[in-house]
């Protein structure tokens, strides 16, 4: 989006979650390497076993999580790891937006949880959502916190205005207050006003509808 020079929307950062695939251990987007001798090694006997196995898994999975009698128990199991998600990995001011991504990530740690319950991943327990936290956080890390992001991005817009326009389009307040030559400088497009702080910290920047 950035490279259509489009601008992100707090709904799609939410419905497609961007997760840096590097695990800052060297290996690129790899936390072990299993036995290879470089990442790239790893990656194509991935390639090669997906290839050849692809579905597998899955057709394990549906007919147990499918099995009469189950829904209860794997209901419970995932109505516990999505609470825990969300309990565990954000603060309580953690906006709508932040709880609905760790909801996504407690749904994927759930679902892994219960294949290895199934027998189908052959991992320890604990072993997905362990994966799903840390794909929380690096998702947390990236956006830039657990807040809300329509009023993140009002602040940083704001603050770069700020930053570019300071001088150019928010008038002295000395000057205005003290109508000074009409031939004088004039602010264009004028966005607010200046006014130096008496406790000799800077300017104070107020907009022009308001403090």
């Amino acid at each position: 989006m950035a490279d259509a020079n489009k601008e992100l929307k707090a709904g799609m950062e939410v419905r497609m979650l961007a997760v840096p695939a590097d695990a800052s251990k060297g290996l690129g987007m790899f936390d072990v390497l299993n036995g290879f001798e470089d990442a790239a090694a790893l990656s194509d006997a991935l390639k090669a076993r997906v290839a050849k196995y692809y579905g597998t898994p899955l057709t394990a999975f549906l007919p147990a999580l499918c099995a009469p009698g189950e829904m209860l128990r794997w209901t419970v199991i995932v109505r516990r790891t999505v609470e825990q998600s969300i309990t565990q990995n954000l603060p309580a001011s953690a906006s709508g937006q932040a709880q609905r991504a760790s909801l996504r990530f407690g749904l994927a740690a759930a679902a892994g949880e219960l294949a290895t319950a199934y027998g189908v991943t052959r991992w320890p327990d604990g072993t997905a959502t362990t994966a799903a936290r840390v794909c929380l956080h690096a998702w947390l890390a990236e956006r830039g916190g657990a807040g809300n992001f329509e009023g993140d991005a009002i602040l940083a817009r704001l603050r770069q205005v700020i930053e570019r326009l300071g001088e150019s389009r928010f008038t002295r307040w000395e000057s205005a207050a003290a109508k000074i030559d009409e031939h004088g400088p004039r602010t264009i497009d004028r966005l607010g006003f200046r006014k130096t702080m008496e406790h000799g910290m800077g300017d104070a920047l107020h907009t022009a509808g308001g403090p």
